[in-house]
This record gives C-alpha cells, structure tokens and sequence, in this order.
C-alpha cells in the first residue's frame, strides 16, 4: 500500500493534474484512460516524485523551462493512475468527484461524436465547488496541500519587527481546501486582484497549523524548520536582543529558500535542515 496517501491527496488536490487521455482504437473508437500527473521544479520534486516513481515503476521527466529551472514530473495512465486514485480520493477535499468519474470511466470505449460530452463532463468537474465533507483536515493533508500551494513568508517593519505568515493561494472555482482550513485553524481568506483566492495565517509560537503539519512537511521543509527555529528561540524578538538588521537576515534567508537556492555546505545542518 502506498505510503503518505493522506499526504498525496492535499498534493493532488493542490498542485495535480487528474484526467482522461482519449487513443484511436483500430474500430474507430476512443479509449479513454485515467492520467495523474505532478509536476514541480526539480530541485521541489526530487523531495517527492522519486518515491511514487518507485513505487508505480515508471520514469519521471523532466521538462526544460525557457524562463526558470527545469521541471520534474511524473506521469501515472491506466490501471496505475486507477490505482493511485483509489488510495487517495477518500482523502482528497477538492478533487474526490473528479477522481471516482476519471476512476469510473477508465478503460471505456466512445465513438468521436460522443468525445464533446465527455471533455464537457470533465470540465465541469474540475470547476466543481461543491462543499467538503470533512469536519477537519488531517495533518497529512494539510501538509501535501500547503507543500503544493502554499509558502511561508515574513513581514519586516521599519521599526525592525519581524512577523511571520503562511499564505496559501487558490483557485476561485477551488475555495474547500481554503475554507477547511480556516474553519479549524483560524486565518482569512481574501480575494486577490487576479480574482484567486488567498488563504493568510499568522504563524507565532502557538500556531496549531505550523505544528500539525512540520513533520509531515517534505517540499518546503527548509522554510518550516527556519521559520519554528526562530520562533521556538525567540532570536526575532527585540526583548533578547534582536535588531533590525538580524531581523532581516532572518527575512532575507526565507526569501531565498522560497527561491529553491542552492545552500551552501555551512547553512545546512547534518539533518539537512536550513540554519540561521
């Protein structure tokens, strides 16, 4: 059975793409077949996509960028695409309906004129708002979903203080995962000036979210482990000695590992963890 499951669906339901591949058939029929795919920049996805490769025993990619680094994906199809659903859709908050239709109609055959309605049907699954069921997300999923849209980040004011912030953007056909997360953690959604929805948190010492979901964390664990590190030490806060400039070292630093950069041998701990 795979691992991580819950993990995989806050993913998928995130940063995943699920849906149906249509092949001519030698009759003059398609055959439709269940696709899943993840991609994320290289240095992101070697956190993740090594695993699911292995465990489905198919290849990754990677796909070169002409602005930005290359990215890394992988591909599920069929019978292993079917599989993964399976494990996941009970779990996922945004994207169970589109998972048990694409599971459903997996392997069926369609004569061209009927394709219009299929890509119709799929459309309108992907814009589905239909509210979750879960009372609350579990950790896991929390964890998958904020590794694929969400980040965190620090305010630093001209007097020197630092705050810190985790801010996951949405889709506005996508509002569940926003809205579940609100509802049990705190926090504000907003409407961005695209018309995307924005989900903002503050993180401080007694922040549950923060808590629940750092050990299920693999993308952007160089920015929890930072972010706690801080926050459990104090190191920010002017009363131990903090300084505007310290401060925005600190803020300087989580810029640059939100921007995936290389780190340099000595800011990176024997657990691998990012170090102030």
């Amino acid at each position: 059975m795979l691992k991580n499951f819950k993990y995989y669906a806050g993913l998928i339901d995130s940063d995943g793409y699920v849906g149906l591949s249509f092949n001519k058939s030698t009759n003059g029929k398609y055959s439709v077949y269940a696709v899943v795919q993840l991609r994320f920049r290289e240095d992101s996805a070697k956190k993740v996509l090594p695993y699911l490769a292995s465990f489905y025993k198919v290849n990754t990619f990677i796909e070169e960028k002409k602005l930005g680094k290359p990215q890394m994906g992988i591909m599920l199809s069929g019978k292993k695409a079917v599989r993964f659903l399976n494990e996941i859709k009970k779990h996922s908050v945004l994207k169970r309906h589109l998972m048990e239709w694409v599971i459903q109609n997996n392997g069926k055959s369609f004569f061209e004129e009927e394709l219009p309605e299929i890509r119709r049907r799929l459309k309108d699954l992907r814009a589905d708002r239909c509210s979750s069921r879960k009372p609350f997300p579990s950790r896991q999923w929390a964890a998958g979903y904020i590794d694929g849209d969400g980040c965190l980040f620090s305010d630093l004011t001209q007097e020197g203080y630092l705050h810190f912030k985790l801010c996951i953007a949405s889709h506005m056909n996508d509002p569940q995962g926003l809205e579940l997360l609100a509802k049990h953690y705190g926090g504000v959604i907003t409407v961005r000036k695209d018309g995307n929805l924005s989900y903002v948190l503050s993180v401080t010492k007694s922040c549950k979210l923060l808590a629940d979901v750092l050990p299920h964390i693999k993308i952007k664990r160089a920015q929890f482990d930072l972010v706690k590190h801080v926050i459990d030490s104090g190191c920010h806060l002017k009363k131990n000695g903090a300084s505007r400039e310290s401060n925005r070292a600190i803020h300087i630093k989580l810029k640059e590992l939100k921007s995936y950069r290389p780190q340099r041998l000595n800011e990176i701990t024997p657990e691998g963890e990012a170090t102030v």
